[in-house]
């Protein structure tokens, strides 16, 4: 199923993960095995389905076609748009706001969800429409920064997941990985080594290998350039992680996959996503997409 990062006989993190969420203190993490063909059956547990998970606050949103999850405010631009591409014939959730909704002139389509009274959560204008029957819904048990923790232990546990692919970044900057087989492939890049301009180029020749690459380092940039994928691969099997950034900054650029930076402010501007986000802050006026969503 694709998403959810299955593909052998084995979990990926096994006794390790049980280890280390049990232990806890920084430091403690156990070593992660990783073996390219086992089970890689992490997820990314409440982000799962979004486009966006924020652990703070999301500024500046224009077009988001699938569902957002902020656990601080939502501030998006005027006009914006979110959930169009959600299935229109049934109710569903759009937005899950766990701070405040503030807006002006734009379009929800579904149900906002906030943990706030009415009073205190939502101040958009008239402008703002909840479209194919949306609703504003409180939910005071709506708990996102528990899942926001659960999202940087994840982080933290697969950077620990022992390279099984070389991912060399040349000085012209196309950076390409092809992986054979079935399972979990995981390559490690430096972040200092992504000057722009910088594209990657990922290929699969099994459409149920998952490619990991785990991005060290506190900042990184993403600029004037494109990921590419070839072969079997799909962007709902890419993972791009950042267990150490605080912030990484997109612009002109077109990224497919997940981008899970749990610790890490994210500035994106003239460009798209095609995947799910997870970030700590959340700048951006590019267009997120569904295609590639982390399911």
């Amino acid at each position: 199923m694709p998403g959810t990062l299955r593909s052998g006989a084995r979990p990926l993190f096994g006794a390790a993960l049980a280890i280390a969420l049990v232990a806890g203190a920084p430091g403690a993490h156990a070593e992660v095995p990783c073996d390219p063909t086992a089970e890689s059956a992490f997820d990314l547990g409440a982000a799962r389905g979004h486009n966006a998970f924020v652990c703070g606050d999301y500024v500046g949103a224009r077009d988001v076609l699938g569902s957002v999850a902020t656990a601080g405010d939502f501030r998006p631009a005027t006009g914006f748009s979110v959930g169009e591409a959600l299935d229109h014939g049934v109710p569903h959730t759009a937005l899950l706001v766990g701070g405040r909704f503030v807006a002006s002139a734009g379009s929800v389509f579904g149900d906002v969800v906030h943990r706030l009274p009415l009073a205190d959560a939502v101040a958009v204008t008239a402008d703002v429409t909840l479209r194919d029957g949306g609703a504003f819904r409180e939910d005071p048990t709506l708990d996102l920064d528990s899942a926001c923790r659960d999202l940087e232990t994840t982080s933290i546990l697969l950077a620990q997941a022992t390279p099984t692919d070389a991912a060399p970044v040349p000085w012209y900057g196309d950076v390409r990985v092809s992986v054979s087989g079935p399972g979990t492939h995981v390559v490690r890049v430096d972040a200092a080594d992504l000057l722009p301009p910088i594209s990657f180029h990922l290929a699969a020749d099994d459409a149920s290998a998952t490619l990991l690459l785990n991005v060290t380092g506190a900042d990184a940039t993403f600029a004037m350039g494109e990921i590419q994928l070839a072969g079997a691969l799909d962007a709902s099997r890419v993972v791009f992680n950042f267990p150490d950034a605080t912030a990484i900054h997109g612009s002109a650029y077109g990224f497919k996959g997940t981008l899970l930076a749990p610790f890490a402010t994210l500035d994106f501007t003239a460009g798209n996503i095609d995947g799910t986000v997870v970030a700590r802050d959340f700048h951006q006026d590019a267009e997120l997409h569904v295609g590639g969503l982390f399911t």
